[in-house]
């Protein structure tokens, strides 16, 4: 781990020397090694959340599909696990940033703030494909035939969504969610 704290830093800075070493204009190397570097990671971002969607696809389906019950068909069908798969490269994305962007707090600050509204979007999509899922389910239930489940859950989605639109709105401008509600 001694390796890797002394690497911090080194991304941007080494590759900047490298570019002024070649002839590029300070400023501009600067700049491109950030645009490379970001470019990098989202690259990252990309593969991580594309690996997580194969092994989903290649492992959970077909567990899924074999299975006797329907609720994971259902889970399945209205994407619960495509949405779950967001979760990883949030993770991995909010991991990579304070390495990625060591010596340059507001882009540290920025990045991670990116990846947790990132985060809180996968959820809230994780929440509303889940009470989707149970609409479906239960709509097949004979016990629930005659009650009012796609209002009741509807109204779970809305919920979803406006609590999940207060805490993005809160990230974004680093003010609590009760804040908000004053």
């Amino acid at each position: 781990m001694a390796d890797l704290k002394s690497m911090e830093g080194s991304f941007i800075h080494t590759g900047t020397d490298y570019l002024i070493e070649i002839g590029v204009n300070a400023t501009i190397a600067k700049e491109l090694m950030f645009g490379i570097v970001i470019v990098g990671l989202l690259l990252v971002c990309w593969l991580v959340d594309f690996t997580v969607k194969k092994v989903l696809n290649n492992v959970v389906k077909p567990i899924v599909q074999k299975s006797k019950t329907k609720w994971d068909d259902v889970l399945l069908e209205n994407k619960v696990f495509k949405n779950a798969a967001h979760i990883p490269t949030a993770i991995v994305l909010e991991g990579l940033v304070p390495l990625v962007f060591a010596g340059y707090p507001v882009w540290i600050d920025m990045g991670v703030k990116v990846s947790m509204i990132y985060f809180a979007a996968a959820i809230m999509g994780v929440l509303v494909a889940l009470l989707h899922s149970l609409e479906l389910f239960l709509e097949n239930q004979k016990a629930f035939k005659d009650k009012p489940v796609e209002s009741y859950l509807q109204l779970g989605r809305l919920i979803v969504y406006l609590l999940g639109g207060i805490y993005l709105i809160s990230l974004l401008f680093d003010q609590s969610p009760w804040k908000i509600f004053s």
